[in-house]
């Protein structure tokens, strides 16, 4: 279950560190929820974020780092946990608010 720890490293450190990019007097804050239905695992996510554009590719949110080779890793690797478990991620920002669902098959 390795990649299920680095599924919820990623999540938590993206998390974090989009918090570390606001002001604390905005409001620094991180919802995580856990549930499972049937066999599957639900993970919901959100946190704000800085406000600004955010850009897309295949399906997830691009780094806005001039590092892009040693940066953006984190939500590629949660989208490979997300296919390995034949699962589902559904990323919306709305009103400086990230939030992932991601849907995991196979769980008892």
């Amino acid at each position: 279950q390795m990649e299920i720890c680095a599924l919820f490293t990623n999540i938590l450190d993206n998390a974090i560190e989009s918090n570390q990019a606001l002001a604390e007097e905005k409001g620094r804050w991180i919802k995580l929820d856990c549930t499972r239905k049937g066999r599957m695992l639900v993970i919901f996510e959100s946190n704000p974020m800085k406000e600004g554009r955010v850009r897309f590719m295949e399906g997830i949110p691009q780094t806005t780092k001039k590092d892009k080779r040693n940066h953006g890793l984190g939500m590629q690797s949660i989208k490979r946990v997300v296919e390995l478990y034949d699962g589902h991620m559904q990323i919306d920002i709305k009103e400086g608010i990230f939030q992932l669902v991601i849907y995991l098959e196979g769980f008892q």
